[in-house]
């Protein structure tokens, strides 16, 4: 069962306070820290080679890399295709004199390692996965990689990792991840390899998690968004009908457009670039961080749903009739849960409006509400939007920018 929107943000505040991001180093293992140490030779080898011919050895190389990194079967595992991979990088490399006496070297190094004992990073994730799941636990394996797909990541492989507890769930995607809840999370692989680093570390969709590496596998820095730890000692003032103090700011004071011609005479002046059109204008706006890392920008002078009081415990959906409590951008406070909207834009919902249109009877209301359109485009096109701005003012029809006619002509509008 997905969890609602409201269960996901009271996890993520009840996990931040106490999450913890575990490092597991897998013991070396000589074979692959050989293997890879083989490799970086042929990298650093065919650095200044520019050629067509060498771009594709370097991604057959790092294809081998990254299978014995992030795979989790055994190396002699067919699904794999270690052979084959070695084998058109030793083909390739012969044609290049720096490389063809360490083509038979890096054979027998991938001979060795997949002839040798069993890939050691399968079985700590193996352990990992089993503490976890094997007493219920809910355990989410991320296998998302940043550049390609988890290497012989097959029905075998999902069954045999199953098979340690029921609570194992892949996270294949960030949508995976953010719309559940876990125990715990383990990261298979190296967190600059991982395509969801940023929504394990700030998503806080488990109180804890643990990445499992090798030595020679790079990390990410750790950039880690803390939440407010006693948000529910918070408490807000009343809300009243009175009117909130507000103290006007450049754009509420008189004379405010020569106040903004002078800024833009200054600017140009400066430059020496011409004077900047009306097409140009600020917004007022509040940039806000959001708990899993991601930023959004809101009007300053709008409000915003805000549920910190509901998800709380301090009031209740039963005293709230039909509208959710709103709270002024410019007073929202670390901590505060907003709610914000994920499609759709304007002051309606699109497919809310086609409803209470059909049932009216109305099916065709929105076409013929645009069929103005065309014939705008024809008249700007023949006469010119400074020409139709003039027409429009002497029917006292005002407007700052008479280029904003031709988006009228558009879809935005």
């Amino acid at each position: 069962m997905i969890p609602s929107p409201f269960e996901l943000a009271a996890a993520a505040f009840e996990y931040a306070p106490r999450f913890r991001l575990r490092t597991s180093r897998i013991a070396r293992l000589p074979l692959v820290d050989g293997l890879v140490s083989e490799t970086g030779t042929w990298f650093g080898t065919l650095r200044d080679e520019e050629s067509h011919y060498a771009r594709e050895l370097r991604i057959q190389v790092w294809r081998l890399r990254a299978t014995i990194l992030y795979s989790l079967v055994e190396f002699d595992d067919p699904a794999l295709d270690i052979h084959a991979i070695t084998q058109a990088i030793v083909t390739r490399g012969v044609h290049f004199p720096g490389l063809r006496a360490r083509c038979d070297h890096l054979s027998e190094r991938v001979q060795a390692l997949m002839s040798g004992p069993s890939n050691p990073k399968r079985n700590q994730v193996r352990t990992e996965l089993a503490r976890f799941a094997g007493h219920g636990k809910k355990v989410g394996l991320v296998v998302a990689l940043a550049r390609n797909h988890l290497p012989a990541f097959t029905s075998d492989l999902i069954e045999d990792f199953q098979s340690l507890g029921q609570g194992i769930q892949f996270v294949t995607s960030r949508r995976d991840l953010l719309t559940s809840t876990f125990d715990h999370i383990v990261v298979p692989f190296g967190t600059r390899q991982c395509a969801l680093t940023n929504e394990v570390l700030c998503g806080y969709r488990a109180p804890a998690a643990t990445v499992i590496a090798y030595h020679s596998e790079a990390m990410a820095p750790r950039h880690q968004v803390r939440l407010p730890c006693a948000i529910s000692v918070r408490h807000r003032p009343e809300e009243s009908d009175e009117p909130n103090e507000y103290q006007p700011d450049v754009d509420d004071l008189p004379d405010r457009g020569v106040f903004w011609s002078a800024i833009k005479q200054a600017e140009a002046a400066a430059t020496g670039d011409a004077a900047p059109t009306d097409t140009a204008y600020f917004v007022p706006a509040r940039g806000i961080l959001l708990a899993n890392g991601a930023h959004v920008f809101l009007r300053d002078d709008s409000k915003a749903v805000e549920i910190s009081d509901l998800v709380e415990g301090r009031r209740s959906l039963d005293n709230l009739e039909k509208r959710l409590p709103r709270t002024p951008v410019r007073q929202l406070q670390t901590g505060d849960l907003i709610v914000l909207r994920v499609q759709g834009s304007g002051e309606y919902l699109v497919e809310v409006a086609d409803d209470l249109m059909r049932r009216d009877g109305k099916t065709g209301l929105r076409g013929s509400a645009i069929d103005w359109k065309p014939m705008l485009k024809d008249v700007l096109t023949e006469y010119g939007s400074r020409w139709l701005l003039q027409q429009l003012e002497k029917r006292d029809f005002h407007l700052a920018n008479h280029n904003y006619l031709w988006k009228w002509t558009t879809d935005e509008v």
